[in-house]
């Protein structure tokens, strides 16, 4: 397991902020690629589709989980040549009890909430073409049942019936996933691992901040904006180490099996 220390992560805190859980870690793209195969085990289509889809996002743009699950389709633009696609983050999503929940009523389900900041609204990029074809397909899904109860229906991540996934269910699943692939990173490491692998190849830390959506400090906030082709050049960037990752997965070779000696195994 390639576990990298975060020292020197780009995310601040507050000075008041008091950490009580257990530091988070960072992990190279080869462990992430484990849970991206993991995923390829699962026995619901549906399931499958949708974690490919979120790992590989997770992967490439370092989301949080509220930013994840609260991507609706209206949020993605697709280039018109589809080699890339853009997803706006201006929403989050929050669980809403069944009794406030004033979009659908009578429903536990996630709504579409203000982010987390100001700075965490952005435009993110996409180029890594496996990435972008599992998004396709959950953009294509339809969910008549939904439709036919006339319930408003518009998340990226939802389940065979066009309910949107929840934090809770999620992280059920991406438990499992983890325990197969052997690897004990949580969801919210994917956003550290790249916040780390921005620092450690000396990447614009202003630039990391902002594509991460994450308030460096007041000047930088104040003064320093990233732009589009910013973005984009982070965003190739990190198609390039991805595919990187895959080539020496790939052309790793696996160690011959030795035969026992004196025995006719």
């Amino acid at each position: 397991m390639s576990i990298r220390p975060t020292d020197r992560m780009i995310m601040p805190r507050a000075a008041a902020y008091t950490y009580k859980e257990e530091p988070k870690k960072a992990y190279e793209f080869c462990d992430l690629l484990k849970l991206e195969d993991a995923v390829k085990q699962e026995k619901e289509k549906e399931t499958r589709e949708n974690f490919t889809a979120a790992l590989g996002i997770l992967a490439v743009t370092g989301f949080r989980i509220s930013e994840l699950l609260g991507i609706c389709k209206e949020d993605i633009t697709i280039a018109p040549d589809q080699k890339s696609l853009t997803i706006s983050i201006n929403k989050a999503a929050k669980f809403c009890t069944v009794k406030d929940n004033t979009e659908n009523p009578g429903k536990g389900w996630y709504v579409r909430h203000r982010t987390k900041s100001k700075s965490s609204e952005r435009n993110i990029p996409i180029v890594e073409p496996a990435t972008i074809e599992a998004i396709a397909v959950l953009l294509k899904r339809e969910h008549p049942a939904a439709e036919q109860k006339e319930e408003k229906f518009n998340f990226l991540f939802a389940t065979k019936s066009g309910n949107p996934i929840t934090k809770s269910s999620f992280g059920t699943v991406f438990r499992r996933i983890r325990k197969r692939a052997g690897c004990e990173i949580k969801v919210h490491e994917y956003r550290h691992s790249l916040a780390t692998i921005f620092d450690n190849n000396g990447k614009n830390e202003s630039q990391s901040s902002r594509f991460l959506g994450h308030k460096k400090d007041v000047f930088q906030n104040v003064y320093v904006h990233a732009t589009d082709s910013a973005h984009r050049e982070l965003a190739t960037w990190l198609a390039d180490q991805k595919a990187k990752a895959i080539k020496t997965e790939v052309t790793t070779p696996t160690p011959a099996k030795v035969k026992p000696t004196g025995t006719d195994a």
